[in-house]
């Protein structure tokens, strides 16, 4: 790629990176983005950055960026499994990992810098959409934890392989990972389908993003051998039927709350749709849509006894067997979880960002407290801590909030499980 560009181009780049010392200045980058008009699209767009020098001299305060990263899922395992914290399984396997720093090919043409190769402009485009979506949680005050303000290690063209024996990758590309017992997120290969692909969506960053959020602020407490007991517990291949039905609901609203920041930060409800264009995976976005059909009919009861509409069950073909079931969907019962959140909100991604989203993570800690005290997860833990709060905050968005939960999770109100709720 060095011939497509000429020398003294280069000799800028090199200036620019030999200029530290002299502070921030703004400089011009083309990157991949989101048509800020509200209109899922995306193009090619010229956007300013302060910080451009500091990526290129892997010198950035709050990222890690790194090529080619290679992870194996046995050495995760084995990490949970051998360490005695949060901070030691992540040191142990931060200090281990297959990878390189991240050496981007880019040129400046007429006050722009731009890049050569389709990884150096993923690598551009990430940095400065991380860049954003770090603030804006800063902006609603999601970075309370110690954990959630280090450094965060992004891989360009990640790959997960099972051990270091495999040819093949788990996972060879179209996705995107956040690895909470690394703290790294890995954007994967892009594959050759015809939408965006995935590693490029601004909705998909951000879903992975919040992911750290939700992985630090639950999990990762150092003074707590109860939380890390069972954090480790989730390695082990024989788990009863409680810890199963926990897992589940937690993944389950792991991944609601992921698509709530998603979309409060893009505005983009159906954000998933400019990648999923393909008939096989178009039902993935359908899915998750939550002004699609899935997400305005389905119920919690009807995913807990499986009894879901026949039009629905092409969306969820696992039975739940009362969210025990590994085999179960759980974006299905995340679906309807984010639903609640988002009528509440009046599908307003503004509310959903300055109103829900910071009420939601005041309440996480309260589940942090439910692992430390080694008992079952469910629900109506958090939706009733959520009431209470909510109630106290605003009492028009509480009314509303306890009416999606009597249209969604009924048997919740009707069993009196959201005492917060009685009488709304």
């Amino acid at each position: 790629m060095v011939s497509l560009f000429s020398k003294h181009k280069f000799l800028i780049l090199a200036l620019l990176l030999c200029s530290c010392s002299m502070g921030l200045e703004p400089h011009f980058i083309e990157i991949v983005a989101l048509d800020k008009t509200g209109i899922n699209n995306y193009a090619l767009q010229i956007v300013e950055t302060l910080e451009l020098q500091e990526f290129l001299s892997h010198n950035l305060p709050n990222f890690i960026y790194l090529s080619d990263v290679k992870i194996m899922q046995k050495d995760l395992v084995h990490a949970a499994l051998a360490s005695q914290s949060f901070d030691h399984m992540r040191y142990t396997i931060q200090k281990n990992l297959h990878a390189s720093f991240l050496n981007p090919i880019i040129a400046e043409s007429d006050g722009v810098f731009r890049a050569g190769t389709f990884e150096s402009l993923l690598a551009l485009s990430a940095f400065y959409h991380f860049e954003k979506i770090r603030s804006f949680a800063e902006q609603q005050g999601l970075l309370q934890t110690e954990h959630n303000k280090r450094k965060l290690h992004v891989g360009i063209y990640g790959e997960i392989y099972a051990t270091n024996s495999d040819l093949l990758p788990a996972v060879s590309h179209d996705n995107a990972a956040y690895v909470g017992s690394a703290d790294v997120i890995l954007l994967f290969l892009a594959g050759n389908k015809t939408g965006l692909p995935m590693s490029m969506n601004e909705g998909i960053l951000a879903h992975e993003y919040h992911h750290r959020l939700f992985f630090n602020q639950l999990w990762v407490n150092n003074n707590s051998q109860t939380r890390w007991l069972r954090y480790q517990a989730r390695y082990k291949p024989k788990k009863k039927i409680v810890q199963k039905r926990s897992q589940i609901l937690l993944s389950a609203t792991d991944e609601a709350l992921a698509d709530l920041f998603a979309i409060a930060y893009t505005g983009v409800t159906n954000f998933m749709a400019v990648s999923l264009t393909h008939e096989k995976t178009k039902i993935i976005n359908d899915q998750r849509d939550l002004n699609g059909e899935f997400a305005k009919k389905a119920t919690y009861e009807a995913l807990a006894l499986s009894i879901l509409k026949p039009s629905l069950r092409k969306y969820c073909p696992a039975k739940s067997h009362n969210f025990t079931n590994a085999q179960f969907n759980i974006y299905c019962l995340a679906t309807v979880i984010a639903k609640v959140f988002y009528e509440a909100c009046d599908k307003d991604a503004k509310k959903l960002g300055s109103v829900a989203l910071p009420l939601i993570h005041s309440v996480l800690p309260s589940i942090g407290r439910i692992l430390d005290k080694n008992e079952p997860y469910d629900l109506e833990l958090f939706f009733e801590e959520f009431a209470r709060r909510s109630k106290n905050f605003d009492a028009v968005f509480h009314e509303k909030f306890c009416d999606q939960l009597k249209r969604r999770f009924v048997s919740l109100i009707i069993n009196n499980r959201i005492p917060s709720c009685a009488g709304s």
